[in-house]
């Protein structure tokens, strides 16, 4: 069984973790944002000066694109990976709220009952 220090510090451990995670995924989603319309930009005004039949065209796109879209596609990859870890440490933060709860029961179960000075007073 872990003692209450033991528990408050690795409580600590993990919510800094979680403030990291979170400014990594704020960081990871501008960049996804900025990498997806820099992508969207250059698709659009490359259909638009390309000529040939739609799926020519298409092709073109695809053909000059090619950079923007992987940046783009990484991004999100990148930002995706980045709120999985963000959930990873809420679980962590969870289980070990948990654990803490079960720390406090079994020490106030050891401690016996205590006697109450307010019973019966209304508030």
């Amino acid at each position: 069984m872990a003692n209450p220090e033991q528990l408050n510090d690795e409580l600590d451990r993990i919510i800094i973790l979680m403030d990291e995670a979170q400014e990594s995924l704020e960081r990871y989603s501008t960049e996804w944002a900025e990498k997806e319309n820099a992508y969207r930009r250059r698709k659009a005004l490359t259909y638009l000066n390309a000529t040939g039949t739609v799926d020519e065209r298409k092709s073109i796109v695809d053909r000059e694109c090619e950079k923007e879209r992987l940046a783009a596609h990484v991004a999100e990859a990148m930002m995706r990976a980045s709120m999985e870890n963000v959930r990873n440490k809420r679980a962590q933060l969870s289980a070990w709220q948990t654990k803490a709860g079960n720390v406090r029961a079994e020490m106030d179960e050891a401690r016996g009952p205590q006697p109450r000075w307010n019973q019966g007073v209304n508030f």
